[in-house]
């Protein structure tokens, strides 16, 4: 018989200033999903006269095993909503690889791009995510999906690693000025390096 416990209980500590992810990595070790629930910044309501500045970084590792070169391929999913002068911004250093991110035009690619829902580890994310109690950013007013892919070459028996820097700021003035930057999502794939001909 199993034993009931009365009473208010612990069951997980979650620290307020971390990123909270999940990842998951497909069998054959090709393909990962991250999946986050609070990798999001935003500026808003304040004192009218003081700009308002807020940025957000993050930084992990990709081990690879590989005697060769090869190409790490990324797509960093997220949303933005901006009202009024508030504007924001997003910077991904991956490798030796910076990109300081069009958003206009990462929105674009969204809209015709639909989200790969058979990537080979996204469902499985999404399933550890809801588990671990991980969700969505609440989507509140107008905002715009937008997707950012990038692609890395990796050198041999090297670890790829990436940086993301998010940034939203508000210029004093109007105290109705928001904006509000997330990254969801990060889908990633590792391949043989294309052949480079001379």
């Amino acid at each position: 018989m199993q034993q009931v416990l009365d009473g208010p209980k612990f069951t997980k500590s979650i620290p307020t200033d971390a990123i909270r992810f999940v990842a998951i990595t497909s069998e054959d070790g090709q393909a990962s999903t991250m999946i986050f629930d609070n990798f999001l910044i935003e500026t808003g309501a304040g004192n009218p006269s003081v700009p308002d500045v807020e940025t957000r970084t993050f930084t992990y590792v990709r081990e690879i095993e590989s005697t060769k070169d090869c190409l790490v391929e990324q797509d960093f999913r997220g949303f933005v909503a901006r009202e009024g002068n508030a504007s924001a911004a997003m910077i991904v250093h991956s490798g030796s690889q910076t990109a300081v991110v069009d958003l206009v035009k990462a929105i674009e690619d969204a809209k015709n791009c639909a989200l790969r829902k058979d990537f080979p580890t996204r469902k499985q994310a999404e399933q550890a995510a809801a588990e671990e109690g991980l969700k969505d950013s609440e989507r509140v007013g107008e905002f715009d999906d937008f997707i950012v892919s990038i692609s890395t070459l990796v050198p041999a028996g090297q670890s790829l690693q990436t940086t993301i820097f998010l940034l939203v700021d508000r210029v004093g003035g109007t105290d109705e000025s928001t904006a509000f930057l997330t990254i969801d999502s990060i889908d990633s794939e590792v391949k043989a390096s294309p052949d480079i001909t001379d």
